[in-house]
């Protein structure tokens, strides 16, 4: 099998200016020079991925490997918290009784264990009597500044019904990649779920209401604006363009009613544009959005990007769409298909493989975990049973993260023999075929 990484910044005439792939740039110290991390990264870095040549055959044949993970206090589960750095390393966040960051070197097939959030709160002078971050949820990925960022977050008394947050809330979190070291960002007292970093913006996403946080790398500045949410409501994640602008999806009652009585209210659902000023540009409907039960809808649950600057995203429902980011004015919003052949799979997984026509994902559908694979030009998609070892509530989440060979990654947590949760990291890797 031919693989290619394609490094590149192109994005069409339609979109947005080649210029805005290097927009705020950040410099770091390096042998006594100042170099600028932002003049080196490629497109696919900057979104965090790999794209690989591949065809339609190719890519229906695929090998999965589980990858060892150190047994720690409490560890259960990988909740989408995936991320590759520019070298191709595999960055992952295990939840437990404090959450913990690892990270995998492909190449040599070394498993680093880069510490706990308790630890690093302890080591920053942080940590209050009693706090728990149990989880790292968010996504993991490298901004412009040349660090990793996640967030880290705790899910005691938390309740929708009464806007009760997290007892102890959450924390914005960045490492340097070469040297696995945690710095401290903020502190926040929403549950920070889901994390985007675009160039020098970083975004995350808190509950209850959706509120969002902004961390400019270059000027250092905390902004945050309520975007809006109902009846429990929250999105796993959301979208930022190469401009910085971020997608976020809101409910609200369509009466606009109070926050009550959520089984009797009818619910609309729209994506929200807002600008790196945090300004709103847009509020486009969200068809088909709301297809389970608003404190039981995950809403968007994995994306991906193309090479030419758009996102394809996937709802809870399993809906796809198709992002497509403005030089000025408004992003458009296309639904597209479903994205599993026969059902409303839900594809916490998903990975744009070629940059352009064929899109890839692992999916739970009635028939258990299956290996879904669209192809955008036809509109034919089809899945395929994984080759999985014998298990009980397997769980599966991640988009975007691939090695430097185009291998993809996936994590979550299985059940073992005895009834105990642990978490569980896989490589898929697309196996012969001729390209075409």
């Amino acid at each position: 099998m031919k693989r290619l990484a394609v490094s590149l910044c192109i994005v069409s005439i339609a979109m947005m200016p080649i210029a805005g792939c290097d927009s705020g740039t950040s410099s770091i110290e390096l042998s006594e020079r100042t170099v600028s991390v932002a003049e080196f990264r490629t497109y696919a870095q900057k979104v965090g991925t790999v794209f690989a040549d591949t065809s339609w055959d190719q890519l229906g044949q695929v090998a999965i490997e589980e990858i060892s993970i150190p047994a720690f206090s409490g560890g259960d589960s990988i909740w989408g918290a995936l991320g590759c750095d520019d070298r191709g390393h595999i960055w992952f966040g295990v939840s437990g009784n404090s959450a913990r960051l690892f990270e995998w070197i492909p190449d040599s097939k070394t498993m680093l264990d880069h510490g706990d959030v308790n630890a690093a709160l302890k080591t920053a002078g942080l940590l209050r009597q009693g706090e728990r971050q149990g989880k790292i949820h968010s996504h993991i990925q490298q901004a412009d500044d040349g660090y990793l960022y996640f967030t880290s977050m705790d899910e005691t008394s938390e309740s929708w019904r009464t806007d009760t947050p997290p007892k102890w809330g959450s924390h914005l979190w960045r490492v340097r990649p070469e040297t696995g070291r945690w710095e401290h960002v903020l502190s926040a007292p929403e549950g920070l779920i889901a994390l985007h970093a675009m160039g020098r913006w970083v975004y995350a996403l808190g509950y209850w209401n959706h509120v969002m946080y902004q961390y400019d790398t270059v000027s250092k500045h905390v902004r945050s604006r309520v975007v809006g949410s109902s009846c429990g409501h929250v999105s796993r994640n959301f979208i930022v363009d190469l401009r910085g602008h971020a997608y976020v999806p809101r409910i609200e009652p369509r009466d606009g009613g109070a926050n009550q009585d959520c089984l009797a209210q009818e619910l609309q659902a729209s994506l929200v544009e807002f600008d790196t000023r945090l300004e709103e540009v847009a509020a486009t409907p969200l068809e088909g959005y709301l297809m389970a039960k608003p404190s039981g809808n995950h809403g968007i649950i994995s994306y991906s990007f193309l090479a030419d600057g758009t996102a394809m995203f996937v709802t809870h429902g399993g809906q796809l769409y198709h992002l497509i980011p403005a030089g000025r004015g408004p992003a458009m919003l296309l639904p597209q298909t479903q994205l599993h052949p026969d059902e409303n799979a839900y594809t916490a997984s998903l990975f744009s493989v070629d940059g352009e026509r064929f899109l890839a994902g692992v999916g739970n559908s009635k028939a258990g975990m299956q290996w879904i694979r669209y192809d955008r030009r036809s509109g034919k998609s089809s899945a395929s049973a994984l080759d999985l070892p014998a298990h009980k509530a397997l769980l599966m989440y991640g988009s975007m993260a691939r090695d430097l060979q185009g291998d993809f990654y996936v994590g979550g947590r299985i059940q073992d023999h005895f009834g105990y949760m642990r978490p569980i990291l896989f490589r898929l890797s697309l196996q012969g075929g001729e390209e075409g």
